[in-house]
């Protein structure tokens, strides 16, 4: 009888290690999303808090723990990327490739965003609640030029790793030329000259946009001249 309840308490015993072992490898392939809402920034720009912080206060009321961004459900890190006062730092670079690699550094959801796999699928979703015409933190324009900028990304990125895998130089004709800018302090600047919006992957309203979102960022800047997008240099000091 003895021997027959310590057979039973070794099955049990096993029962119990494999299901644990079980649990254990569904936890390493499927990480557990903890966090379905979207992180609420303290403060954005425009917001008399934000005309009274320094800019290492404002860089740290961006900031997001990295457990609560690796626990993020895409959709939830998807919104909390768009509404970052930061983002629109994308288009400050001479390319769109450089200002996203450039912009995920201070941006780590960005990052996370732009590594998850489902993230086309999270913006389809976001696009089909027509989510970015009722936000209440950024305009509709913007956030539908973010979304753009971040599948144009990852479209590009897609067609790198195929013409790298398939051993094939990446060749464009350029339809623009060499110059230089200057900016105020007379300091030159590297640009392409005669580029279109569609070579800048963005649209006027768009540009117009940043430019608005920049003025109440940063209150006492001056705007000297609208957008155009005749050159990729950025003419200022």
């Amino acid at each position: 009888m003895k021997k027959v309840k310590r057979i039973i308490s070794l099955l049990l015993a096993a029962g119990m290690a494999l299901s644990l072992c079980c649990m254990a490898a569904q936890t390493q392939e499927e990480p557990v999303t903890l966090f379905d809402e979207a992180w609420v920034y303290p403060v954005q720009p425009g917001a008399p808090e934000w005309q009274k912080m320094s800019i290492q206060q404002r860089l740290e009321s961006c900031q997001i723990p990295e457990d609560i961004i690796k626990g993020m459900s895409t959709d939830a890190l998807l919104e909390t990327v768009l509404h970052c006062p930061d983002i629109v730092d994308i288009v400050a670079y001479s390319t769109l490739k450089l200002g996203m690699e450039r912009t995920s550094l201070k941006i780590p959801a960005l990052k996370e965003l732009l590594d998850r796999g489902d993230v086309r699928l999270a913006m389809h979703r976001y696009e089909s609640e027509n989510k970015a015409a009722k936000s209440t933190v950024r305009s509709e324009i913007l956030l539908t030029g973010c979304l753009h900028l971040i599948r144009r990304y990852l479209d590009m990125a897609e067609l790198e790793a195929q013409v790298q895998a398939a051993g094939q130089p990446l060749v464009c004709s350029p339809a623009w030329t060499e110059a230089y800018v200057y900016t105020p302090m007379g300091i030159a600047v590297y640009a392409k000259k005669n580029l279109s919006w569609s070579h800048h992957e963005i649209t006027l309203s768009y540009a117009n946009a940043v430019c608005e979102y920049y003025l109440r960022r940063y209150q006492s800047a001056e705007l000297l001249s609208g957008p155009s997008p005749k050159y990729n240099g950025h003419s200022y000091a």
